[in-house]
């Protein structure tokens, strides 16, 4: 009887930690998603003023991407309520790399940041689940064309590149040191701050704490990472096991 009680605490402890994450995540998007929803009033303000349809059109893009960050987010609680069964399959990051970028162009474009693709010659295939990277790598983006669009000429570098543990895919800049300090003070102060990563964004970041859960589903960590000059954030992914065997 005693060992039952045990049992039972511990899992109103861990029903309690898991009702907490979803709140600060919860928390954490509502205030990102201020930012997108006061542009698209200010375009539709502007709009009034003049005959350019330009305004509209930013307005009708921010609404699209704040759309596609709650798919997202949802996507990540639905994952972790194992509402969704997902299977590991082989593909190659490349291919997540030029979808992403491809996604993200009027997004981009509205800010004024410029989108690089670095893929090198021979990409190694990878174990993993393609939508679900494709999600986490969209989320990351989203938030890093707004940390890097107050810069002079800022872009993004959507790279890949080969590590003793396995195949790192990221995004990455030249105008912010990302640091992993940063990152660990966000994640800290995550729902608790409208500006968890007040070194990074003015706003709450909800886009890489989105990609944190759909990268953790994937049972791979979110981690600061350097290609050649470039700082950014990615995670390491296996090689196909598939070519293991060859």
């Amino acid at each position: 009887m005693l060992q039952y009680y045990k049992n039972e605490g511990y899992k109103l402890m861990s029903s309690g930690n898991q009702n907490k994450e979803i709140y600060a995540s919860t928390i954490n998007l509502v205030e990102q998603l201020k930012l997108p929803f006061l542009q698209i009033i200010k375009q539709l303000e502007l709009s009034t003023f003049d005959a350019k349809l330009h305004h509209l059109n930013n307005a009708k893009i921010s609404a699209e991407y704040a759309i596609k960050l709650i798919d997202n987010y949802i996507l990540s609680l639905k994952i972790e309520n194992q509402e969704i069964d997902y299977y590991p399959e082989t593909f190659l990051v490349s291919t997540v790399l030029n979808n992403s970028a491809q996604y993200l162009e009027n997004l981009a474009k509205m800010y004024g940041v410029d989108l690089k693709i670095l893929v090198e010659n021979k990409t190694t295939p990878v174990m993993g689940n393609r939508i679900i990277l494709e999600s986490a790598i969209l989320s990351v983006g989203m938030s890093l064309v707004e940390a890097v669009a107050t810069n002079a000429k800022p872009t993004l570098y959507f790279a890949t590149h080969r590590s003793r543990h396995g195949v790192v895919a990221g995004i990455y800049t030249e105008d912010i040191k990302i640091s992993a300090k940063l990152l660990k003070e966000g994640r800290k102060y995550k729902g608790k701050s409208s500006q968890p990563l007040q070194n990074l964004l003015y706003s709450s970041g909800a886009g890489i704490f989105i990609a944190d859960n759909l990268f953790n589903s994937l049972k791979l960590n979110m981690l600061v990472s350097k290609h050649k000059n470039l700082y950014g954030l990615g995670a390491i992914l296996n090689c196909s096991q598939q070519l293991k065997l060859v």
